[in-house]
């Protein structure tokens, strides 16, 4: 069960993932799928779920991004960082965010090193989370670009 998203629980004796910007059906489908394989997850976010299923999940803790600097102090484990950069129809970012964004990753990078963590970083899963995500009623568009990724 979910605690506040403010405090930390200890999973030192099971595989540990952190998953950053996960409080969407895509971040939800990966801690769902860790858990069930006996991993223990933390969702970084600063929002709060709007998907009712993530309080039905076993060994998962949610921390709200202010939250970084006591994962340093207090975790002893972390094996694989999941940073979702990806925001469904969202194509720019104000100044203030990407400010925010950046800093959020530094500290991530961080985390990473400080516990010699796999870190997988994606910036773009518009087509697998419409797949996911069956209430999208606009078909997403891409560019070449985008498809030469």
């Amino acid at each position: 069960m979910a605690e506040n998203k403010n405090s930390i629980k200890y999973a030192t004796n099971l595989p540990t993932s952190l998953i950053v910007n996960g409080e969407d059906r895509f971040g939800y489908e990966l801690a769902k799928t860790l858990t069930e394989q006996g991993w223990y997850v933390f969702i970084l976010d600063d929002t709060d779920s709007k998907l009712p299923e993530f309080s039905n999940l076993r060994n998962f803790t949610r921390i709200d991004y202010r939250g970084i600097p006591e994962l340093h102090n207090n975790l002893r484990r972390v094996d694989y960082i999941f940073y979702l950069q990806h925001e469904l129809g969202k194509k720019t970012l104000t100044s203030t965010e990407f400010l925010s964004n950046s800093t959020y990753l530094n500290q991530v990078l961080n985390l990473a090193v400080e516990f010699s963590a796999s870190l997988i970083y994606t910036d773009s899963l518009r087509a697998l989370e419409s797949g996911i995500d069956s209430e999208l009623e606009n078909e997403i568009e891409y560019d070449q670009a985008e498809l030469i990724r």
